[in-house]
């Protein structure tokens, strides 16, 4: 599909590194980049402001394709998703700190699941309107019919939900509620080495 040809190559320019260490099927990938839009409040009291270093997040598209093919109904769909964030929060929390740089102030993300990331510490906002929400929208969209069990048919059920959000968590927040799960992934990766 010509959709997974542009993953690839985004995951190249960008180079996107996986969350858990040379995992390609990790479930989620990151670089870090510069901040650039408006000062964005997070509720342990942070403020992200342009120029900050973060931690970009992107779904593994790929695998997220491969459960949505597999998945039987939207409510396994959704069971899947949640059980690969929840694994994924300790190795993302190990990413940050085995990049051992202070300056990364927080990881964040855009995304169309964006109902539940509050359980994980993530906070959930709008984007500000301009053209890279009009992008995320559409791209987001086309993503969507294309992981979805439903395929086009759930872009037109309840499509008012179907709005692009940032998701975002402070460094020190994500490292507070995962750093002991974190310590312990990065013990078993050095175990197998």
């Amino acid at each position: 599909a010509a959709w997974l040809v542009w993953e690839r190559l985004f995951h190249f320019a960008f180079r996107l590194k996986p969350v858990v260490p040379d995992d390609p099927r990790s479930f989620l990938f990151y670089r870090v980049a510069v901040y650039r839009g408006e000062p964005l409040p997070l509720p342990d009291g942070e403020t992200l402001r342009p120029g900050d270093r973060v931690m970009e997040l992107h779904m593994n598209n790929e695998l997220l394709y491969e459960i949505g093919r597999n998945a039987r109904s939207s409510l396994q769909l959704a069971i899947q998703l949640i059980r690969g964030a929840e694994e994924s929060m300790p190795a993302l929390a190990a990413a940050v700190a085995g990049l051992n740089d202070p300056s990364i102030k927080a990881a964040l993300g855009t995304s169309l699941v964006n109902r539940g990331p509050e359980r994980f510490g993530f906070s959930v906002q709008d984007l500000p309107p301009g053209p890279f929400a009009w992008a995320a929208k559409r791209y987001l969209k086309l993503l969507l019919s294309v992981i979805h069990p439903q395929g086009r048919s759930r872009l037109e059920e309840r499509a008012e939900l179907l709005v692009p959000k940032r998701i975002c968590i402070s460094t020190r927040e994500l490292l507070r509620r995962y750093g002991r799960a974190a310590e312990e992934v990065a013990a078993a990766s050095s175990n197998s080495s």
